[in-house]
């Protein structure tokens, strides 16, 4: 059972009806199931526990009311502890299509698959007996394309007005041209021109020597992640155990769509998700158990425009010469620029977001009773959730032209650009017997 992006179905219920805890500490994203072992774009996980990490786990399809308000499954995940001899595990796989796949019949290249995977746990003690110490660190590099054909204007003669610049160019004439569309393409209209771009020379569409508006894109996504951990254990006496917990991940998911006409015009999503928990675990008598456990998890993300780090009225390269009008740094780069007679276009498809602080603080505490053949359970469940979100998709704003020609002529279809406050603020508050 599974969806495709690496998250699970249980009880004809959607994913977010699944609760994962983590030594007991439930996370809650805002979207999504849980914040950690979360997916991310294209698939690819925004953060991962370690497999080498953990000590047990267990799926429960039906949950007891202790588990709350979940109607799916319910997964707990143990973590290891140290012992009082050093003990550890490393590991690295890998794989590159360049060394191994033959070349794409159509392009002539090998399409992208690149994966490295490597980490290395250790646990042991600091007193004996008394002081245990756990600890790891799992990395992922991880690139994989898709072949796919898209259609651009041609930047050399041949193609036919309305196909090549060059050709529309000298169907206009120069007085015709609109002076941004002309340093946008990287064209001079006197001399109906296009150069690549350089450092004088803007030229935000893809320098196309070709007669064929048609070309292969490869439409690409890469994930660099990190994921760190740290537990601690300490025996205060046979009736006291305490123990701590650690849990940061980072990771970066690039995507590049087929019809983003330059690698730069790619959406990334940025993730930073951490959990800090600890637990009291209290036995006064063989037939009480008293367990006492609390923890923060949470995250922070944005989706940016590959090109964020250019504001658009800044000079190129360092921006693109359009005096959008925009100088908020959250809202860098370029408009997204689309022609209709083409697939392909320019700019990240104006999407980005920022998400502050989203997560919850959680507390449990369960007290279980054995007598004869009976066991009793109770206890209570608080639970503080928070999210804040910020979006601003097309806070750039996206140009549409019916035409090269009514490019050329500086002359759009429509046009649209989003404004006001995209700060969103949500608290949620809720308890679970």
């Amino acid at each position: 059972p599974g969806s495709g992006t690496g998250g699970s179905n249980a009880n004809g219920r959607r994913q977010t009806s699944n609760g994962l805890r983590i030594e007991g500490i439930l996370g809650i994203a805002e979207k999504t199931s849980s914040i950690l072992n979360s997916t991310n774009r294209g698939g690819d996980s925004s953060s991962l526990v370690p497999i080498d990490a953990i000590q047990e786990f267990n799926s429960s399809y039906n949950p007891k009311a202790e588990y709350g308000f979940r109607d799916g499954s319910v997964v707990n995940l143990g973590i290891k502890s140290g012992t009082n001899r050093l003990h550890g595990t490393a590991y690295a796989f890998g794989r590159n299509a360049g060394a191994t796949d033959a070349a794409n019949a159509f392009t002539g290249k090998v399409t992208p698959a690149f994966l490295e995977q490597f980490g290395g746990f250790a646990g042991g003690r600091i007193i004996r007996d008394k002081l245990f110490w756990f600890a790891g660190y799992e990395g992922i590099r991880d690139e994989n394309g898709a072949t796919s054909t898209t259609t651009a204007p041609t930047s050399v003669a041949g193609a036919g007005v309305g196909n090549s610049i060059v050709d529309t160019c000298r169907s206009l004439g120069a007085a015709a041209i609109n002076p941004l569309s002309a340093q946008l393409a990287g064209l001079n209209p006197s001399t109906c021109v296009v150069s690549p771009a350089s450092d004088t020379v803007e030229n935000v569409f893809p320098y196309f020597d070709s007669q064929s508006t048609t070309f292969f894109q490869s439409a690409q996504s890469n994930l660099p992640l990190n994921n760190g951990l740290f537990k601690g254990d300490y025996s205060l006496n046979e009736h006291n155990h305490i123990s701590g917990f650690f849990y940061q991940s980072k990771s970066l998911s690039r995507n590049l769509s087929g019809d983003n006409l330059l690698p730069i015009y790619y959406t990334g999503g940025v993730n930073f998700a951490r959990q800090e928990s600890g637990s009291w675990t209290w036995t006064p008598g063989s037939n009480w158990v008293n367990d006492l456990r609390m923890g923060l998890v949470y995250n922070r993300n944005q989706t940016v425009a590959g090109d964020v780090d250019r504001p658009a009225g800044d000079p190129w390269p360092s921006g693109y010469n359009m005096p959008t009008g925009v100088t908020n740094p959250l809202y860098g780069g370029l408009p997204t620029i689309q022609i209709n007679a083409f697939k392909g276009s320019v700019g990240a498809n104006a999407n980005s977001s920022a998400g502050g602080v989203q997560g919850n603080f959680n507390l449990l505490e369960s007290l279980s009773y054995l007598r004869g053949n009976h066991n009793i359970k109770f206890g209570f469940e608080y639970i503080k959730q928070i999210a804040n979100r910020a979006r601003f998709q097309n806070a750039v704003g996206t140009i549409v032209f019916t035409t090269l020609d009514t490019f050329l002529r500086g002359s759009p279809n429509n046009a649209k650009i989003a404004f006001g406050n995209a700060i969103g603020h949500k608290i949620f508050f809720g308890a679970v017997r």
